[in-house]
């Protein structure tokens, strides 16, 4: 990796660490937090279609993508046809699509997240940070500490 990467994940993510598949996620990087009722309702459901190492990952992206919140992206009002992720998964309009599946209810956001965590794993929440350098990559995996 380069300074720079190294750079990132030292300062913003914490030591990189490569895992060959993904089985759990390392309690340093878990993200203590309060729930609201009808968030840990959530939770539960979500527990509920999943087996117990699909459900400490999952948990811990849809806590660092959303916040387990329904909300739209961040950028949505600055450009709703290009930035169109949603939800509890952050789950985007193609994804929605795809699966026939409404992203717009807890239920179906979190159904279509663990659809396409089965058939994509982590891919789907990979992005990248802007830097002085210009583009490195981000993931919400990684500061899960699954990648």
């Amino acid at each position: 990796q380069t300074d720079n990467t190294k750079l990132w994940n030292d300062t913003f993510v914490g030591p990189t660490i490569i895992y060959p598949r993904v089985s759990s996620v390392s309690p340093k990087f878990q993200t203590p937090q309060t729930f609201s009722p009808q968030q840990e309702e959530w939770r539960a459901y979500l527990k509920s279609i999943t087996t117990e190492a699909e459900y400490k990952i999952l948990d811990c992206i849809a806590t660092k993508e959303s916040r387990w919140q329904q909300k739209w992206n961040y950028m949505h009002n600055v450009n709703p046809s290009k930035y169109t992720a949603y939800g509890i998964f952050q789950i985007i309009a193609s994804h929605e699509k795809t699966y026939g599946i409404s992203r717009m209810t807890p239920e179906g956001n979190m159904q279509i997240g663990v659809k396409l965590y089965r058939d994509q794993g982590v891919k789907p929440w990979n992005g990248y940070a802007i830097t002085e350098d210009g583009y490195i990559p981000y993931f919400t995996a990684r500061q899960c500490g699954i990648i």
